[in-house]
């Protein structure tokens, strides 16, 4: 008979760092050798890793990965999220390539190669399908299995930082970390795993079909301007989030728990400094 271990965070870290040190040693050198093949293998890695802890301390599957028919409502909010989340982790990528143009660019490159390296069916199905339900199933079923019991605010942090050190990228860090804290936030709310899945899927899928447009190409420094427009597109990015988060309730949980006037005038505040911010960066572009 299996002994059951009690789920707790430091559990969750282990098993992150023995993902790691796999990432490493097992999952760097197949990709190296076998390209998208090996990022498949990766990712069944990434799934065994997610599965064999739960067997082993005897945890019940059906409660580390809950899942459930999703309403209309909820996908919608998943998409308006995931646009929030789009606008964000854009800006911050235009703000960093604006800095570090030749990491970005070469970033961006082999990136480009690796995914067109295989026919698009292929590369959407091994770069969409697969981490969508593969890395969720260890962050967001797993690993966040081990924060129960934790502030909500605290775990949607932790969640995010580990998810971004999870990608082995400085410069992809910040955007991944971002994306990190709002799958952890649709999980919290629905506490159905299916809707981080389609948000990681929509959010790939996104990146996969660029690989039909884009071509590599020699490094160049995006201008100031373009780093201030995409600042005031983020303007739109906290009512995106509070309408999303908001859809992921039922209509008599939004009816029960309004949004309090505080978090309209935060999101206000936001809004307001975010294309203050961005305007004042066009601007100063122009002018130079």
């Amino acid at each position: 008979m299996t002994r059951t271990v009690k789920p707790n965070i430091f559990i969750g870290l282990i098993v992150f760092l023995v993902v790691m040190v796999l990432m490493v040693f097992v999952a760097a050198p197949m990709q190296l050798f076998w390209g998208m093949w090996g990022l498949a293998l990766t990712e069944l890695m990434f799934l065994s890793c997610a599965i064999v802890p739960a067997l082993v301390f005897g945890w019940d599957l059906r409660e580390i990965f809950k899942f459930s028919r999703p309403t209309l409502r909820q996908i919608f909010g998943v998409l308006v999220l995931w646009l929030g989340a789009y606008l964000t982790v854009a800006a911050v990528t235009m703000a960093i390539a604006y800095l570090f143009p030749e990491e970005i660019s070469s970033i961006s490159n082999e990136l480009l190669q690796f995914l067109s390296s295989v026919p698009f069916p292929l590369t959407l199905f091994i770069a969409a399908v697969m981490p969508a339900v593969c890395e969720e199933a260890l962050h967001r079923g797993l690993i966040l299995h081990t924060f129960r019991g934790k502030n909500k605010w605290v775990t949607m942090i932790g969640m995010g930082l580990i998810f971004g050190i999870f990608h082995l990228d400085p410069y992809r860090f910040l955007g991944t970390a971002i994306l990190g804290v709002i799958l952890t936030l649709i999980m919290i709310e629905t506490q159905n795993i299916l809707l981080p899945v389609l948000f990681h899927f929509v959010n790939n899928a996104f990146s996969s079909f660029s690989t039909l447009v884009n071509e590599p190409g020699a490094a160049v420094q995006p201008p100031l301007g373009s780093v201030g427009i995409y600042l005031i597109l983020t303007a739109a990015v906290p009512f995106l989030l509070m309408a999303g988060s908001r859809l992921l309730k039922s209509k008599a949980e939004s009816r029960s728990s309004p949004i309090s006037k505080k978090a309209i005038l935060a999101a206000v505040a936001a809004a307001v400094i975010l294309a203050a911010a961005g305007t004042a960066l066009t601007i100063a572009s122009s002018a130079q």
